[in-house]
């Protein structure tokens, strides 16, 4: 079979085009996947890398700030006050009263948040460890002058210990005729327990 030129390089042009068709469906093709894939892979473990170094620089800022945090919690142990102390506590405060002409009435509720059950302080404390946050809560209804009230509430200020006090409420006093210028205080205060 005699072929024209023209054939022939028509056959030699398919026949090449077949070899690059087959070369390139199953050598390239999937190496070009393939190197893909491996990219991909490569910014995974880049970003991976990138969030351990992230998390080991934040673990040795922590490591560094280790002494920072222990003096801020000795700190925070000087201004709550322990288990058991609430009556040195009360007793303070009705000093402080009595010093500025002040009738106090207070009541005390012990609060432990983790079992979110108020106990009356005087009730019998068990001798197991209680997690924090637990605080004492006082609600005082303060009877005297304006200006006595103010001294007493300076007074709290300079307390060793941290007390939280929510809501201020004065309220004239009407019904007493022998002493018009007496007013109440109401409020609540919170001092933290800790129990190291």
């Amino acid at each position: 079979m005699n072929m024209s030129l023209k054939q022939k390089l028509l056959i030699y042009i398919l026949a090449i085009f077949v070899v690059v068709v087959i070369v390139g469906g199953f050598i390239i093709t999937p190496t070009v996947i393939k190197i893909l894939s491996l990219r991909n892979d490569i910014n995974n473990i880049e970003g991976e890398m990138e969030s351990r170094y992230k998390k080991i620089q934040s673990l040795k800022l922590s490591v560094q700030k280790l002494p920072i945090i222990k003096s801020e919690t000795n700190k925070f142990s000087e201004i709550t006050i322990k288990p058991g102390e609430e009556l040195n506590v009360i007793t303070e405060l009705e000093k402080i009263a009595i010093e500025n002409n002040i009738e106090q009435n207070t009541d005390l509720v012990f609060v432990d948040t983790k079992k979110d059950k108020p106990t009356n302080a005087t009730t019998k404390k068990d001798n197991t460890e209680k997690p924090l946050p637990q605080y004492y809560k006082f609600s005082f209804l303060n009877n005297g002058y304006f200006a006595d009230h103010i001294k007493y509430l300076q007074a709290l200020e300079k307390l060793p210990y941290y007390m939280v006090i929510d809501k201020l409420s004065f309220e004239k006093k009407n019904n007493d005729e022998k002493q018009p210028n007496k007013i109440t205080l109401r409020f609540d205060a919170i001092i933290y327990v800790d129990n190291k």
